[in-house]
């Protein structure tokens, strides 16, 4: 059987076998879900392989490149494929820390056939994450949620900043699926989770004969093209690779590893960042030129910290889709004193951090509300004891006697009106000690009447 070049799946594990990247077709054939994937070991996910019979855990505990093997999995939903696998290690010092395996599918049954290439035809992520499902409840996200609307429509290439958990990935979906965009191909990378050697081959394809037992594949911009790729945290990209996005930018045509010619790509880049800008390119950890390439539309997104008017919106929503993918469960919210906490709460992992509370309080609750005392071993020192800074915040909330709503405006108005006094009333170095955007500190100031 011939490899197929057209559908074409790729993963990379870590040195103990478990998946830190992959791209996938088509995970409903597969019975997979992103969250699923991420941090497992391949075999987990057949029932006929184990950790002697699967190609990439060979890789990390014998060393071995395997190349063109063929084998039948037998998926979760006890559907039969048949797979043809490139496995290659992935060494630093002469040590496996890895692997990477490009994996053809071809079936005998026609429908497993066409499923697969009516995917690969038509791929595009989550059709659900749409702009229209974006909650948008507060101030701070209206005027995102109105750019990325005029930005739907748009080939030019697009960068998402924001701090890490604040949910740029899903304001890049978003944005792919609600223009012209969404019946085409949407592809995901991250790059700070593919090792610096394999940058190369794996955006831009290798041409057979590039270097030793190199195999002719295409790369993550072919598989996008007519469609969207999303480069999610670009600052991790080598600068050598860093200048040949540039040029893709600028003249849509790529070179494949080992290739003597240029191939036009039509693709729409977005990409994310979530480190601070002015300090990568001081570090030079990002080319000048290629920031400001790739920002012709820079979108920010705000932390959750700036937008607790959604945490309660956002819960419900978390909410309902772990009640979709769990029929023997089902929780409708969450009590009076978690969604005070959740309020009070600082969230430094910002939407990941509450998504990833309320996924541990949905499988942990008794009944059909999730309870403080579901979720506050997440919030403990290791130690068992609660954080200071916790006791803190609820024994100052317990004796001031006032709602929340109440204590936390109080609190917040003394805080900004003790560092505009402390600054001088200036707005930016106000808005800098206080961590939030000066739009943000403009807007307290007038909702408090601080002028």
């Amino acid at each position: 059987m011939g490899i197929r070049e057209d559908f074409k799946d790729i993963l990379i594990v870590d040195e103990d076998g478990r998946i830190e990247y992959f791209t996938i077709y088509n995970l409903d054939f597969f019975g997979l879900t992103p969250n699923v994937m991420l941090g497992t070991k391949p075999y987990q996910h057949y029932k006929n392989l184990d950790d002697e019979t699967s190609t990439l855990m060979r890789a990390v505990n014998h060393g071995e490149t395997t190349l063109g093997s063929v084998q039948e999995l037998e998926t979760a939903k006890s559907e039969i494929v048949r797979q043809t696998s490139d496995t290659f290690c992935i060494k630093r010092d002469g040590e496996v820390i890895g692997a990477i395996e490009f994996a053809y599918y071809d079936d005998e049954k026609d429908v497993v056939r066409q499923n697969l290439q009516d995917s690969a035809e038509k791929y595009c992520g989550d059709m659900s994450q749409t702009i229209d499902e974006i909650i948008s409840g507060s101030k701070a996200m209206k005027p995102l949620v109105k750019k990325l609307r005029k930005l739907a429509d748009w080939e030019a290439p697009v960068l998402i900043t924001g701090e890490t958990g604040s949910g740029k990935s899903y304001i890049a979906r978003a944005l792919h699926n609600s223009g012209k965009h969404q019946r085409k191909k949407f592809v995901y990378i991250n790059c700070s989770s593919v090792p610096e050697n394999l940058f190369e081959s794996i955006l831009f394809g290798v041409k057979k004969g590039a270097f030793t037992d190199a195999t002719e594949r295409d790369g993550l911009f072919l598989a996008a093209d007519q469609g969207s790729i999303f480069l999610d945290e670009i600052q991790s990209t080598p600068l050598s690779v860093q200048k040949k996005l540039l040029r893709v930018l600028e003249e849509k045509r790529i070179r494949p590893v080992g290739g003597d010619e240029e191939l036009d790509i039509d693709v729409r880049i977005i990409a994310s960042c979530s480190k601070d800008i002015d300090s990568l390119l001081k570090s030079g950890q990002m080319r000048s030129d290629l920031y400001f390439r790739l920002a012709v539309t820079q979108l920010e997104v705000p932390p959750l910290r700036e937008r607790r008017e959604d945490i309660e919106l956002l819960s419900c929503k978390f909410l309902e889709k772990l009640n979709c993918m769990d029929e023997n469960k089902k929780v409708t919210g969450v009590d009076s004193k978690t969604l005070q906490f959740f309020y009070a709460h600082d969230w430094p992992g910002n939407v990941r951090e509450l998504k990833n509370i309320l996924e541990s309080g949905f499988y942990t609750a008794k009944d059909n509300i999730i309870h403080f005392n579901d979720i506050k071993g997440r919030f403990e020192k290791e130690d068992g004891e609660a954080g200071e800074e916790q006791n803190i915040w609820v024994n100052m909330f317990d004796e001031s006697g006032k709602d929340l709503r109440t204590f936390m405006n109080d609190f917040q108005k003394n805080i900004i009106v003790q560092e505009l006094q402390r600054n001088s009333h200036n707005i930016p170095d106000t808005a800098k000690a206080l961590g939030i955007s000066s739009r943000m500190l403009k807007y307290n100031i007038e909702k408090y009447g601080l002028k």
